[in-house]
């Protein structure tokens, strides 16, 4: 099996962290606002890493990257996360993002396709659909309130609610929701399903029947504003597919990359 490598990249003399794993085309995971940040990715590592080159960064804020006074919003990590290809020298970029990591990946897209050669959007959130509920606000739950809202396999539920944390870790994790808070408490940007239309790669858009974190109308207007896409829903699982149907999230994405 591919080793899997921990490594710093600095941008404006800022560490930022990330894991890299495999060989071949790349794959670059944006992870969501939750407290485990990148971590919620490893059970798709070793499926991917056999074909792909897997880049799987700690958002800025997150883990031990750094957290620069430049960058406030959602927005400013997705121009942070447009010059990450260009300083590893990545082309053809197979992107992924899922919920708020699918927002900073749509963000990008909007702006440039230059080294994408698709998008898949899992669970994404980041545009206002007319008559949606909102997507559950998570930063005034407790953590067993929010793995029942996003997971739906018990069993992964209870063993995360049994794990116990050190004082580090727990640092961490606060540190992490903490920056999360910050970025998605910044407005809504309302316009961005305006500048869906610019979206010129193939996407990917996938959602777990049992989330309870967003509504699948956020699926269908994704699908309806972003030319050459598609939607499919992946049966008995929530909102964090990497987590309780990796073997699915990889059969999946594997025939959507093998049809491009």
């Amino acid at each position: 099996m591919p080793e899997i490598h921990r490594e710093t990249i600095s941008i404006q003399d800022q560490n930022f962290h990330f894991t890299r794993t495999g060989a071949g085309p790349v794959v670059l995971f944006l992870h969501g606002a939750g407290a485990a940040g990148p971590n919620r990715f490893d059970p798709m590592l070793e499926r991917l890493n056999v074909d792909f080159d897997v880049i799987v960064p700690a958002h800025p804020g997150y883990g031990y990257s750094d957290r620069p006074d430049w960058i406030k919003s959602i927005s400013d990590v997705a121009y942070f996360y447009m010059d990450f290809p260009e300083i590893l020298d990545l082309t053809e970029i197979h992107l992924m993002g899922n919920s708020m990591g699918g927002w900073i990946a749509s963000e990008m897209a909007v702006r440039t396709t230059q080294r994408l050669q698709s998008l898949t959007l899992v669970g994404s959130v980041g545009i206002n659909v007319e008559g949606a509920p909102p997507p559950v606000y998570l930063f005034d739950k407790t953590p067993e309130e929010t793995m029942r809202l996003a997971l739906t396999d018990e069993k992964i539920i209870e063993e995360l609610l049994s794990r116990t944390l050190s004082q580090e870790q727990i640092k961490i994790n606060e540190r992490n929701l903490a920056t999360a808070e910050q970025y998605v408490s910044t407005p809504y940007r309302a316009d961005l399903h305006n500048w869906l239309h610019r979206i010129d790669v193939p996407t990917l858009i996938l959602g777990g029947d049992g989330d309870g974190l967003i509504s699948p109308a956020y699926l269908r207007e994704f699908e309806k504003r972003i030319p050459n896409s598609r939607m499919q829903m992946l049966e008995n699982c929530g909102h964090i597919p990497s987590l309780e149907r990796p073997d699915l999230l990889n059969r999946v994405f594997r025939e959507f990359v093998a049809e491009i």
